[in-house]
C-alpha cells in the first residue's frame, strides 16, 4: 500500500504531461495473508505475485504468499527432584536414599494453528487468505482506464483536459491454498485459487460498485527436491519482479510487461540455478470486444502455436547482500486476418467488435502471420534495509503482456494507383523499456521507495491512421512511502 506521486509523459501527436496522486489504504482483516504479488503482484498495490516477495519486486499486491511456519512450542522442563532433610542429630547414621528419578519431560504441545488455516491427516493443509485494499486517486487527466493509471491522454482530449478523483477496491483477492506434503514419496502437493473483482463491470448506473469477479489464479503443481510440475493459470515464467506502486497493473504500460495464462510449467531447481520453461494459451489483444460472455477465438488461437516461455535465474548470497537476476523469453505468432473495403480502407467489425473474417462483395481480406516474441533482463539486490530492483525488455507485438503501451500491431492501407487496387497490410510494432526502483526501510514497519518505468514503441511501426492519437512513448516516475500498523493495516 503505498502514496504514488506520478509524473508520466505520454508523447501522442503532442506532448502531455500529467500529475497523479494516489492512496492506498488496506486491511489485512487479520487474514494469514503474507501477501501479493498477480502475483503479485506483494507489493503495495499492483498485479504482483506469482511466488515473489511483494515490496521488494514480488508480484502485484494481489497475491498471497505462503504463511510462515508455525512457530515451535516450547517443551515444558522437567521437574527438579525434591531435596532430602539431613537426618537428626543424635539418630543413628541410616544409608542415603536413592536420588528420585527425574520424571520424564511433559509431551510439547501440538502448535496452534494459524488463523483460517485447516489441519488434516498426513500434514494437509487448507489456508484461505484474502486482503482488502483501497486505492484512491486524483489525476490532473482523466487517466486512461480510470485505477489501472494506464496512460494520460492527450490535451487535444476533453479526457486530457479534465481533471479526476475516484476511489476503488476491486483489486482485493481472495483465494484458497492447498498443501499435501509427500504426497507421492517425497512430492508435495499445491493448489491454489485465487479470484478478485477486476474482471470488468456491468452495464447501468450501478456499474461502479458492481465489478465482476476475475480469475487471477487457478493450478496445481507437484514438487520434488529438484523438479517442478505445474498445470493451470498462473503468471508467466519471465521477467518475474514487480514494482512497489498503487498502480495495480504495476507499470505495465511503463516498462513492466507481465500476464497470468492458462499453462503447464517445468521448473528445475539446483540451487543457486533455477529454469523454467512452460507452453501457454495464445491470444491476441487487438480487439476490445463488447460481448463479455464468449471466450473469443482471436488471433493468438489461430495461429496454432502456444506462447512458449523459458527463464534461467540465480540466487547469490553475498555476505549481507543477496544478488538474483535472469534472462528470460517468449516466442508465439497471430493470425492477421482482417476484412476491409479497398475504396476506403475501411475494417469491417461484427456488432460485438470482433473483427469481420468473410469478406463480401466489393471486400477483400487481409491474411498474414505476425510474431511474438521478447527478451528480457531482470536484477534484484536485497539487504537489510535497502533493495534495488529493475527489469529490461525488447520485442515486438507485445500488448497482450500490457507492453507497447497497448499496442501490438499496426495496419496499414495503400491507396489504389492508376489501375492497381487499394491494398492492406499489418506489421508487429516494435517496442522496448524497462523500471527501476529502490526501497528503502530505515526502521520496522516504514517503508520509502523512489522508481521510474518507460515503455517506448517504435515510431515508424505506429500507424496515424488508428482511431485516436498513436502512443508513442509512456513515462512513468513514482516516489512512495508506506507503514505498518497493528499487523494487519498498511497505510500510504
Amino acid at each position: 500500500a503505498v502514496t504514488d506521486f506520478h509524473n508520466h509523459r505520454g508523447r501522442f501527436d503532442v506532448t502531455m504531461r500529467r500529475l497523479a496522486f494516489a492512496g492506498v489504504l488496506v486491511f489485512l482483516a487479520a487474514l494469514p495473508v503474507a501477501a501479493a504479488a498477480e502475483a503479485p503482484p506483494g507489493q503495495a498495490g499492483g498485479e504482483v505475485e506469482a511466488s515473489q516477495a511483494p515490496v521488494s519486486g514480488g508480484a502485484p499486491a494481489d497475491v498471497a504468499a505462503p504463511a510462515p511456519a508455525d512457530p515451535a512450542v516450547r517443551e515444558v522442563p522437567a521437574r527438579a527432584p525434591e531435596s532430602v532433610p539431613e537426618p537428626a542429630a543424635r539418630a543413628p547414621e541410616a544409608p542415603a536414599p536413592a536420588p528420585a528419578a527425574s520424571p520424564a519431560p511433559a509431551p510439547a504441545a501440538d502448535p496452534a494453528p494459524a488463523p483460517f488455516t485447516f489441519r488434516f491427516a498426513r500434514g494437509a493443509s487448507l489456508k484461505v487468505y484474502g486482503k482488502l485494499e483501497l486505492v484512491t486517486y486524483y489525476d490532473t487527466t482523466t487517466p486512461a482506464i480510470s485505477d489501472w493509471l494506464a496512460y494520460a491522454q492527450p490535451k487535444s482530449t476533453y479526457d486530457g483536459r479534465e481533471d479526476a478523483f475516484s476511489m476503488s477496491v476491486r483489486a482485493s483477492p481472495v483465494g484458497v491454498h492447498l498443501n499435501v506434503p509427500d504426497l507421492a514419496g517425497t512430492w508435495d502437493l499445491d493448489s491454489r485459487v485465487e479470484i478478485d473483482f477486476s474482471g470488468g463491470f456491468m452495464t447501468g448506473g450501478s456499474s461502479a460498485y458492481s465489478p465482476l469477479l476475475r480469475l487471477k489464479q487457478a493450478w496445481v503443481s507437484m514438487s520434488g527436491k529438484h523438479v517442478s510440475i505445474l498445470a493451470g493459470q498462473h503468471f508467466g515464467v519471465f521477467a518475474p519482479l514487480f514494482p512497489d506502486t498503487a498502480n495495480w497493473i504495476a507499470l505495465g504500460t511503463s516498462g513492466n510487461p507481465w500476464i497470468r495464462l492458462p499453462q503447464i510449467r517445468l521448473t528445475l531447481d539446483w540451487a543457486p540455478v533455477k529454469v523454467e520453461v512452460s507452453v501457454n494459451r495464445p491470444m491476441g489483444s487487438n480487439e476490445v470486444l463488447n460481448d463479455s460472455v464468449n471466450d473469443h477465438i482471436s488471433d493468438g488461437e489461430q495461429s496454432n502455436v502456444p506462447f512458449f516461455m523459458g527463464r534461467v535465474g540465480f540466487t547469490q548470497p553475498l555476505g549481507a547482500l543477496t544478488l538474483a537476476g535472469g534472462a528470460s523469453g517468449v516466442y508465439g505468432r497471430e493470425k492477421i486476418r482482417r476484412v476491409y473495403d479497398p475504396a476506403t480502407g475501411e475494417l469491417k467489425k461484427k456488432a460485438n467488435g470482433e473483427y469481420l473474417k468473410d469478406p463480401g462483395d466489393g471486400q477483400r481480406a487481409l491474411d498474414r502471420t505476425v510474431d511474438v516474441w521478447m527478451a528480457a533482463l531482470d536484477l534484484k539486490v536485497t539487504s537489510k534495509y535497502v533493495d534495488i530492483l529493475g527489469e529490461f525488455f525488447i520485442g515486438d507485438n507485445l500488448n497482450s503482456f500490457f507492453a507497447g503501451v497497448l499496442q501490438g500491431v499496426s495496419t496499414f492501407y495503400t491507396p489504389p494507383f492508376g489501375l492497381l487496387k487499394g491494398r492492406m497490410d499489418a506489421r508487429a510494432i516494435r517496442t522496448m523499456g524497462g523500471w527501476a526502483q529502490v526501497i528503502g526501510r530505515p526502521i520496522p514497519d516504514l517503508s520509502l521507495g523512489v522508481g521510474f518505468g518507460v515503455d517506448d514503441p517504435r515510431n515508424e511501426d505506429l500507424n496515424p491512421a488508428t482511431a485516436g492519437p498513436v502512443r508513442s512513448r509512456n513515462m512513468t516516475a513514482y516516489g512512495n512511502v508506506g507503514y505498518k500498523v497493528g499487523g494487519a493495516w498498511l497505510v500510504g
